[in-house]
């Protein structure tokens, strides 16, 4: 601050580098005696200028390494973020494979019987209508879920999934159990 003032007093703007001051140094009339008081001012100065222009050249030098630090770390985490939600999706369209694929299986397996069936009968036992559209029901059912499943696989929530999959899995195994339990 002294020294910016003592720029001032010279009439003279404090450059903000060496070079400026140079430049400065250079533009003078040393034939005039205005110019002369000046260049042995700016001379006076220049000792405290030059520790002053080094720490403000140390200070932009380091703020520049913060910010490029800065910088670089927020793009590591941005790329962490991003490898996660990829690894979310990816997880979560594995599990919907893992439901579709369950589902299916269940799926093909009430067909096959139904197909198995003669005039009402499956497996052997006899079913009613009411029943047998029961089944019929259960199959759109699951064909509805396919294709809801394979739309939540590309959601955001994907990672959600993995709590309903483990629930679901298990209710469509203990509906397989229950129909092979009547049917044999």
């Amino acid at each position: 601050d002294s020294v910016s003032k003592q720029f001032d007093a010279l009439g003279e703007t404090m450059p903000t580098t060496r070079d400026g001051l140079r430049s400065l140094v250079d533009s003078l009339d040393l034939t005039t005696d205005a110019g002369a008081k000046t260049f042995a001012g700016l001379m006076a100065l220049a000792p405290a200028f030059g520790q002053v222009a080094d720490a403000a050249a140390e200070a932009a030098k380091t703020a520049a390494e913060a910010a490029a630090e800065a910088a670089e770390a927020a793009a590591n985490a941005r790329a962490a973020d991003q490898q996660a939600m990829n690894d979310a999706r990816s997880a979560g369209a594995d599990l919907v494979a893992e439901m579709t694929a369950s589902f299916s299986e269940l799926q093909n397996n009430i067909r096959d019987e139904a197909r198995a069936s003669t005039g009402g009968l499956i497996g052997g036992l006899d079913y009613s209508g009411a029943e047998y559209s029961t089944v019929s029901n259960f199959v759109g059912y699951l064909d509805s879920a396919n294709e809801k499943l394979a739309e939540m696989a590309t959601s955001p929530f994907a990672a959600e999934l993995s709590e309903y999959t483990a629930q679901i899995k298990a209710l469509a195994k203990s509906v397989q159990d229950q129909a092979a339990d009547a049917i044999t």
